[in-house]
């Protein structure tokens, strides 16, 4: 049992340092096209539309967009995994946080494995929810280019940055952004509250105080 513990949890902390990696290294991808295009917004081909250089940016998003597809298709289980543990685990340390423990190491053990886990997972999701955001930063630097610069391959671009959704996925069921790690926040708090309150309306009942000698006793005569 204590290797199956040990096993199990260097494979959920090596789950979450594998999506952080591979969500810095696209968000990386998608960082060298923003740059690109801010260089542009300093020059004089912004003025003047440029038909060439929007294809060509087009096509360098359209080809990170589909790394991105092939990576979320091996590796959204993985996500869905590690967003399903770090839930769970969070909620189920929370519950015991009222409880006080034998002995100062416990303490500092708990609080310490609490910390860890919590910081663990918010960093698994800023790093995911990285992509989103990089993703969708061209779409604000292209408003801001006068019209004087605009033409059509720049209005498929624009139109392409606002109806697409690019970011990882569990499988499907959520796309990782900061808003999905601001309502799983809330969902652990909310759970948190309502179990606290149970636990505090249910102390001291179902309690059966033990029979004495003397009850035993009486009991066996009547």
């Amino acid at each position: 049992m204590k290797y199956i513990s040990l096993a199990l949890t260097l494979f959920w902390n090596y789950l979450d340092v594998f999506i952080i990696l591979s969500s810095l290294a696209i968000a990386t991808r998608f960082e060298q096209i923003n740059t690109h295009l801010e260089s542009m917004l300093t020059g004089d081909n912004v003025l003047t539309p440029n038909e060439p250089f929007w294809v060509r940016i087009r096509n360098h998003y359209v080809v990170v967009c589909e790394l991105l597809d092939e990576v979320n298709r091996v590796i959204s289980w993985i996500m869905l995994i590690s967003c399903a543990t770090n839930l769970y685990f969070i909620c189920l340390q929370i519950l015991n946080v009222s409880q006080k423990l034998r002995y100062v190491m416990n303490d500092i053990y708990y609080w310490f494995s609490l910390l860890f886990l919590i910081a663990r997972t918010v960093t698994m999701f800023l790093s995911a929810a990285h992509i989103h955001e990089t993703a969708k930063k061209p779409l604000d630097i292209v408003t801001r280019i006068p019209n004087s610069g605009w033409c059509v391959e720049l209005e498929r671009f624009a139109t392409q940055l606002k109806s697409e959704t690019v970011a990882l996925s569990g499988m499907g069921f959520f796309d990782v952004t900061r808003q999905l790690l601001f309502s799983m926040a809330g969902t652990i708090v909310t759970y948190e509250l309502v179990m606290l309150k149970f636990d505090r309306l249910s102390v001291g009942k179902g309690y059966i105080r033990p029979c004495s000698y003397f009850e035993i006793e009486k009991s066996w005569l009547s």
